[in-house]
């Protein structure tokens, strides 16, 4: 699956506050302030790749179904224009799986879900 990025820039936003790429304000020190765009895509951290870090570190441990919720969850979370990221990423699956519409995320299994791509995350952030 190729995840809806919506290149909205609130990812790069919301760094941890211990982040060697947090420009001091919680902003990634190579998102340009004025295109909102990332100066160094070619090149960015795997954990800034939604769709590698699937594949390099969590298709064992989550389906893409409860993979690519999480991660579009997060997405409305740090920024509420993306409202409608769950069901871009819910109709890209059932076009990938045949047509059937996956449900969303019951409570248990976001928080499950979360934590285990902030298990797989924790390393890569620390590393940024």
């Amino acid at each position: 699956m190729n995840f809806p990025c919506t290149s909205c820039g609130a990812c790069c936003r919301h760094l941890p506050p211990h982040s060697a790429l947090n420009a001091g304000d919680g902003r990634c020190v190579h998102l340009d302030a004025v295109t909102q765009r990332c100066g160094v895509y070619a090149q960015r951290p795997l954990i800034c790749r939604v769709d590698d870090l699937y594949q390099q570190r969590l298709s064992s441990k989550l389906t893409p179904r409860v993979y690519y919720l999480v991660q579009a969850e997060g997405c409305v979370a740090l920024d509420a224009r993306n409202q409608q990221m769950p069901d871009a990423v819910r109709e890209q699956l059932a076009a990938e799986q045949g047509g059937v519409r996956p449900d969303l995320l019951t409570e248990e299994e976001l928080h499950q879900g979360l934590q285990v791509v902030l298990t797989e995350a924790a390393p890569l952030v620390a590393r940024m």
